[in-house]
């Protein structure tokens, strides 16, 4: 048990499931949305193939441009590999990214556009790390299947 810990009620030890620490206090005082506006990023399948890829694959000095955003998101959606993924589906996945999951992501403040592509925040591990938290406690796979009632 690291001093943190010790010094919070056993309640607010928030646990990360990949590595059984807990979630620096910090770096969740650092998300300026409620929960409720956390929790409503994880409702589209969509939303969280892209916070699960981008804190897995980028670091925060990197970029990925939103076609190739597109190709991995479609690819964990359709389980198969990102070179096997077939043009319409990854057309659709990028129209659905582009006209809405992007703009929730960065309002949110989990991602940042630029004209070179997509960058994460410091905000995105935490993000992720809760979402993972969440899944586990919620006994759901990782993969990106929908939720029950899975919104857009």
């Amino acid at each position: 048990m690291t001093a943190n810990e010790s010094s919070r009620p056993e309640w607010q030890n928030v646990v990360s499931p990949d590595t059984d620490r807990c979630i620096d206090p910090a770096a969740l005082a650092a998300i300026d949305q409620s929960a409720s506006e956390i929790f409503a990023l994880y409702t589209s399948a969509h939303r969280r193939a892209v916070i699960r890829y981008l804190a897995a694959n980028l670091d925060t000095d990197e970029t990925i441009t939103a076609r190739e955003l597109a190709t991995e998101v479609t690819a964990c959606l359709t389980d198969t590999a990102p070179e096997n993924v077939s043009g319409d589906d990854r057309r659709s996945v990028y129209v659905g990214l582009y006209q809405l999951h992007l703009d929730k992501l960065e309002a949110a403040n989990v991602i940042t556009r630029t004209e070179e592509g997509i960058t994460t925040t410091p905000t995105t591990a935490t993000v992720a790390t809760v979402l993972a938290l969440v899944e586990t406690l919620c006994n759901t796979s990782k993969s990106a299947t929908p939720m029950d009632g899975d919104a857009a």
